[in-house]
């Protein structure tokens, strides 16, 4: 961390920020899970010295040009550990085998679960997931992450209850073909959407 009143090459918010910074390059690397859990806690206390939630903290690459703190830094469980003191005392200082979960084949009656994962993984997981799977030490909350990848990029077919009636009216209607309910739009599909409302298709 530099100085009390001096951020770290954080663009405009230098002077008026925290950098708190720990050693390695998480594009390439996974961190280790002790070092991980002593940083939070860390943050914890800054948070706790100045009046801070979680809402104030921000990536290194949220105020600058780079991809700091790097794709493999598990960023959405360090934003939930920041905000939940209690979960954090528990595991600070060496966790035990229930607090650090790691993704294993025989931690789970797998049936046909584990060749979908497997499938998800080799298409959606980067180097150092695959590698950590490969070794038995995937964590649960990375495992989880390369399924929202997996979503994400395979929307579900189903349209929601909620939607349902409005869909199958505009499929109908011709303002929509009936196909990938739940696919984002581009603008340009959406002109054409807006088109159709217009000409009262």
């Amino acid at each position: 961390m530099r100085g009390l009143n001096v951020g770290a090459h954080a663009a405009n918010h230098n002077s008026d920020s925290l950098g708190v910074c720990v050693e390695g390059n998480y594009d390439r690397e996974q961190m280790d899970e002790t070092l991980f859990l002593r940083f939070v806690q860390e943050v914890k206390k800054l948070m706790n010295q100045h009046g801070l939630t979680a809402n104030d903290v921000y990536r290194h690459s949220d105020v600058g040009q780079t991809s700091c703190p790097g794709r493999n830094f598990p960023w959405a469980r360090f934003k939930q550990l920041i905000a939940r003191r209690e979960e954090v005392k528990s595991i600070v200082h060496e966790p035990n085998q229930k607090e650090v979960m790691y993704v294993k084949a025989e931690d789970f009656q797998w049936s046909s679960g584990k060749e979908q994962f497997e499938a998800v993984i080799n298409q959606h997981g980067n180097k150092n997931e695959l590698e950590a799977y490969k070794a038995g030490k995937l964590t649960v909350s990375d495992a989880l992450g390369v399924l929202s990848k997996g979503i994400l990029a395979e929307p579900s077919q189903t349209v929601p209850s909620t939607h349902k009636d409005t869909w199958e009216d505009l499929t109908k209607r011709g303002i929509f073909n009936g196909k990938n309910p739940n696919h984002p739009i581009t603008r340009a599909q959406q002109a054409t959407v807006i088109k159709r409302i217009e000409e009262g298709n």
